[in-house]
């Protein structure tokens, strides 16, 4: 049996303009998933302002990522397109800034 207190930390983020139904249904799923995936989920990172260059809270997940040396989000499909920074720029920072494998959860 593996030692709960030994699995990496994975984040999750969500475009709370891209969810139907509650915000806790999906931070659930995210639970989920890292779990699953053999991560313990530190915290959903919730995005509101998809507007800006950058989003603020995507800026955050960055900072944290590197602050406790996680190397895992898991992001539900598409919460990355659409927004004012092009979907493979926001990637490349997640990879060089944070050194951070995305995990792409079925939306």
């Amino acid at each position: 049996m593996v030692d709960a207190s030994l699995r990496p930390l994975m984040y999750g983020y969500l475009r709370l303009d891209l969810i139907e139904g509650d915000v806790a249904e999906w931070d659930a799923k995210v639970v989920e998933f890292a779990e699953a995936a053999g991560f313990d989920l530190a915290t959903v990172f919730h995005e509101s302002d998809t507007g800006s260059v950058v989003p603020a809270e995507f800026m955050s997940m960055i900072r944290e990522l590197r602050r406790s040396r996680a190397s895992a989000v898991a992001i539900p499909e598409g919460h990355l397109r659409g927004m004012a920074t092009p979907q493979i720029c926001l990637l490349d920072l997640l990879h060089t800034r944070a050194l951070t494998t995305v995990w792409e959860m079925a939306a």
